[in-house]
C-alpha cells in the first residue's frame, strides 16, 4: 500500500476509511447464537445437502419395490379356420431371490447417507462460524489500529510545536510522523479485510441491505470426553458394514424367484371350442453361473467396509482428542490475554502524561505505543485461534458445542 505522506495523509486516511468500512449507522447487534440460527435446514446451503439424501432413497425405494409384470398374447392359425389365441400374465414373486437382501442393505445404505449429511451439516456449521469469527477479528482488528492511529496523531501533532519552542528536535516530530502513517496505513488493510468480511457474512445472511455489530463469541467449557462410537462418522461406517453384509447375503443366494405365468387361450374354428386356463413356470437353473462374481466382490467389500470402519474408529478417536488438547491449551490463555489487553488503555495515558511531562522520551512514548499494539493484537489473534480450535473441536465431536440451531 503507497500512502502519500504530508499534510494530506489525514485527509487520503480518512477517505479511504469512509469507503472501505460499511457505516454503523442503524447497525443491528448481532450474535454468534443469532447468526446461526439463520442456517436452518431452509438456507440454501442446508438444501444443498439434500441431493445425496434423496439418492439414497430413491434406491431404498426401488430396492423395496416389486417387479412389473407383463402381458403377452399371441394368435395361431392352421388350416382355413381354426385359430387359436392365448393371452398371458407373466410376473415374477418375490419368494426367493435377492429382494429381501437388497432391501436391507439400501435400508442401511439410506441410514448411513443421513449420518454423513449430519456430517456435511456440521462442516457447514464450522464455515459459517469461520464467517462469524473472521467478521469479528476483523471488527476488532480494525477498532485497535484505529484507536492506535488516533493516539499516535495526537502525539504527532503536539511534536511540531514542542519543536518550534527547542523542547523537541525536529527528528522527534519525524519519527512521530512516520509512526503515524505505519499505523494508518495497517488501519486501512484492516479496514479493507474488514470490508471483506463484512461481504462474505452478508452472503450468509442473505440480508446485503442490512448492517451488523458483531459481538464477541464465547469461548465455552470444553466436554469433558468425546464419544467416539457415537460420532457420525462411525455410526455411517458401521451401517456400511450392515449394508455389505446383507449384500453379501444376497450374492450366495443361487436359485432366484421363478416367473410365474397365468393366461386364457381359445380356439375358433374347431368343433369342440376348447377354451380354458393357461399356468406355467419359469425357472433359472444355476448350473454355471451362480453368482461366483458378485459373491467376490460382496467378500472384498466386506471385508473392506469392516476395514474402513476401523480406520474411521481409529480416526476419529485420536482427532477428538488433539482437538480437545488443543481447545483446553488455548482457552484459559486466550481469555486472561484479552482481560488483560482490555486494561492497557491506563498504560497509554500514562505514557502519554509522561511524554508530555517531559519524563519520557520519544523512544519511550514510541515503545510504549508499539508494545500495547502487540499486545492487543496478539491477544486478538490468540482469541481468534481458540475460536478455530473449539471449531474443530465441534467437527471432532461430531455434535455442536454452541447455541444456534444449525443442524
Amino acid at each position: 500500500l503507497s500512502l502519500p505522506v504530508g499534510k494530506s495523509m489525514p485527509i487520503v486516511f480518512a477517505l479511504v476509511l469512509c469507503l472501505l468500512v460499511p457505516s454503523a449507522t442503524s447497525a443491528q447487534v448481532l450474535s454468534e447464537s443469532t447468526f446461526l440460527s439463520a442456517l436452518d435446514r431452509g438456507h440454501p446451503a442446508m438444501r444443498v445437502l439434500e441431493r445425496e439424501l434423496a439418492e439414497a432413497a430413491a434406491s431404498k425405494q426401488e430396492a423395496s419395490l416389486w417387479a412389473n409384470p407383463s402381458i403377452a398374447a399371441d394368435r395361431e392359425s392352421w388350416g382355413t379356420d381354426a385359430q387359436q389365441t392365448t393371452v398371458s400374465l407373466f410376473w415374477t414373486p418375490p419368494l426367493l431371490g435377492r429382494l429381501g437382501p437388497d432391501r436391507a442393505a439400501a435400508r442401511h445404505r439410506a441410514v448411513a447417507a443421513n449420518l454423513q449429511a449430519e456430517v456435511a451439516r456440521m462442516e457447514l456449521r464450522r464455515t459459517a462460524r469461520e464467517a462469524y469469527a473472521t467478521w469479528w477479528e476483523s471488527t476488532e482488528r480494525q477498532r485497535i489500529l484505529s484507536e492506535q492511529a488516533a493516539r499516535v496523531r495526537v502525539a504527532a501533532e503536539r511534536v511540531p510545536g514542542r519543536a518550534d519552542r527547542g523542547e523537541e528536535s525536529g527528528l522527534t516530530a519525524r519519527r512521530f510522523e512516520l509512526a503515524r502513517f505505519r499505523v494508518e496505513a495497517q488501519t486501512v488493510r484492516a479496514a479493507a479485510g474488514l470490508a471483506e468480511a463484512s461481504a462474505t457474512l452478508r452472503t450468509w445472511l442473505q440480508e446485503p441491505e442490512r448492517s451488523h455489530e458483531p459481538v464477541r463469541p464465547d469461548l465455552p467449557n470444553p466436554p469433558d470426553s468425546v464419544s467416539v462410537s457415537g460420532h457420525p462418522l462411525v455410526l455411517a461406517r458401521s451401517a456400511i458394514v450392515e449394508a455389505a453384509g446383507h449384500a453379501l447375503s444376497g450374492a450366495g443366494r443361487l436359485v432366484a424367484s421363478p416367473i410365474l405365468e397365468f393366461g386364457w387361450t381359445w380356439e375358433d374354428g374347431t368343433s369342440d371350442g376348447r377354451d380354458g386356463p393357461v399356468a406355467g413356470i419359469a425357472l433359472e437353473l444355476p448350473v454355471f453361473d451362480r453368482n461366483q462374481g458378485d459373491r467376490t466382490r460382496a467378500r472384498g467389500a466386506s471385508r473392506a467396509a469392516h476395514a474402513e470402519l476401523e480406520l474411521e474408529t481409529h480416526r476419529v478417536r485420536e482427532a477428538a482428542q488433539a482437538a480437545q488438547s488443543a481447545y483446553r491449551a488455548l482457552r484459559d490463555p486466550a481469555l486472561r490475554t484479552w482481560t488483560q489487553s482490555e486494561d492497557l488503555d491506563a498504560m497509554i495515558e500514562a505514557a502519554l502524561a509522561a511524554f508530555q511531562a517531559g519524563e519520557r522520551t520519544d523512544t519511550d512514548l514510541l515503545d510504549a505505543l508499539d508494545a500495547v499494539l502487540d499486545a492487543r493484537l496478539g491477544g486478538l489473534e490468540l482469541y481468534a485461534a481458540a475460536l478455530a480450535a473449539h471449531r474443530t473441536l465441534e467437527v471432532a465431536a461430531g455434535l455442536p458445542l454452541t447455541e444456534g440451531a444449525s443442524r
